[in-house]
């Protein structure tokens, strides 16, 4: 990971994996980072309007 985080939200679409907002410390983050495992890279991607911590994801038709 780029940023440290906790109480994040985690999902897989086509073999990546994404990291959802979460929190460092106490500071809410709107940062998303995805996983890439066939190079065991972390790329931040484009930010959430609004920072969240604890929120759930889901995947449908390919979309988060």
């Amino acid at each position: 990971l780029n940023i440290r985080r906790h109480q994040s939200a985690v999902c897989e679409i086509g073999g990546y994996l994404y990291i959802i907002g979460g929190a460092e410390s106490w500071n809410c983050l709107n940062s998303v980072e995805r996983y890439n495992p066939e190079n065991n890279t972390w790329t931040l991607i484009a930010s959430m309007n609004v920072a969240r911590r604890g929120a759930g994801v889901a995947v449908l038709d390919g979309k988060l």
